[in-house]
């Protein structure tokens, strides 16, 4: 099989997965509640507290009008050209094509474009009326050739061809700012369900400074990102999935997690709030067993974080479940942990001694800290003596000062 002919079977199947994609999401769609809407702006704008966020983008055509998808195969090759950058071509079938190609038809063009990271294409398409909508940002399938498949949600920030390549990310952002479809704090939706997203929740925007602050520069929001699994409700009627939260304390926590504290700053400098519920910033400092970065990263930032008296030694708060029998958290389920009692469970003694230093109390939560506890795979259960080593030391070296004391 020729590169062409294989270009051209890849792309037959990216539409006819699509076209079933959204099939399902129709049918998905028809079984919302009547007010589903109602109860997620209320959700998002909490009664009137903050200001509309800009109107979700829509969703793309072929997912709303079955069968409305060109497949010949001109059609084919500008989905190709449109992924290719192939501007040239891409031009040659929007003006030759007799009937003109339907919306639907250039907006999965511009889906390609956007996944490859085609500025010029994407500037060209936005202009002939394709406009830009959820898919561009996120799709579930993706073909890869020779037979592989990938099931998982893709998103543009995360995983598309120019990872490595902030230049030309930037230079897409800019052409969907400039023309005037899209706001970073504008959310879209999974092609899965109605489920959003923004921005600021991708894991990318907070490991690359420069797209960071390009986004910030345009208005992004450092508060916003979904609700985790624990703050979703168990009713059919809780909107908490399909809403976005306006006061996520997850960039700030990810940052001190980083031990990165110009970040930290950076976010707060923009707007990122430094209080409120869901921070937990110094149990975002522990780490498993010991990688011996307390000294030269972490130490620095807790002491930071005590000093700005941003949190304490003593704080209790609800942290994700680990099972000892999992490699992951278990997703929606909490447990009660001050730093110290997470330290401890994941044998981070160094920052086990800081916090005792710093006056954490063994005996909260019912004395958990003594007790043997479990971090995730394959770091098994922690070894409590260790701690009491620390704290008898700790009693040794208090008393050999109080002798000394004049």
């Amino acid at each position: 099989m020729s590169e062409a002919t294989a270009q051209l079977e890849l792309i037959r199947k990216r539409v006819t997965h699509a076209e079933t994609d959204a099939k399902v999401l129709r049918r998905r769609l028809s079984r919302l509640i009547p007010d589903a809407w109602d109860r997620i702006r209320d959700l998002e704008e909490q009664n009137g507290r903050f200001p509309p966020l800009p109107a979700r983008l829509p969703r793309a055509d072929y997912v709303l009008v079955a069968d409305s998808l060109e497949r010949d195969k001109q059609a084919l090759l500008f989905y190709v050209a449109c992924e290719q950058g192939a501007l040239s071509d891409v031009v040659a079938f929007v003006e030759e094509r007799t009937p003109n190609p339907s919306k639907a038809t250039l907006q999965f063009g511009l889906e390609q474009a956007s996944f490859a990271c085609k500025p010029d294409v994407v500037q060209y398409l936005l202009h002939q009326g394709a406009n830009l909508h959820s898919g561009c940002f996120m799709k579930l399938f993706e073909f890869l050739g020779a037979g592989q498949t990938s099931t998982r949600l893709r998103c543009i920030f995360d995983e598309a061809d120019y990872a490595a390549d902030t230049d030309s990310f930037i230079a897409l952002l800019s052409v969907f700012i400039k023309s005037g479809f899209w706001h970073p704090n504008q959310p879209w939706e999974s092609p899965a369900m109605i489920d959003p997203y923004v921005a600021m929740y991708a894991s990318r925007v907070l490991t690359d400074r420069r797209l960071l602050l390009f986004l910030l520069e345009h208005g992004a929001d450092p508060n916003l990102s979904r609700y985790p699994k624990s703050a979703r409700g168990s009713s059919d009627r809780d909107a908490t999935p399909w809403a976005i939260d306006r006061q996520s304390p997850s960039p700030l926590n990810l940052a001190v997690a980083q031990g990165d504290q110009s970040l930290f700053d950076l976010l707060v400098a923009h707007g990122a709030k430094a209080e409120g519920e869901g921070l937990h910033l110094l149990h975002s400092l522990v780490r498993a067993a010991m990688q011996h970065d307390f000294a030269s990263t972490r130490r620095p930032m807790a002491e930071g974080i005590i000093a700005q008296r941003l949190a304490d030694v003593n704080d209790v708060k609800p942290m994700p479940y680990r099972h000892e029998d999992s490699r992951y958290f278990i997703g929606g389920y909490t447990e009660d942990e001050t730093p110290l009692t997470l330290a401890c469970a994941a044998s981070d003694w160094e920052f086990v001694e800081w916090l005792v230093q710093h006056g954490a109390d063994p005996g909260a939560l019912g004395g958990k800290a003594y007790t043997q506890l479990w971090w995730n795979k394959p770091y098994g259960a922690n070894d409590p003596s260790r701690l009491l080593e620390i704290l008898n030391s700790r009693a040794i070296t208090e008393a050999m000062e109080g002798m000394l004391d004049p």
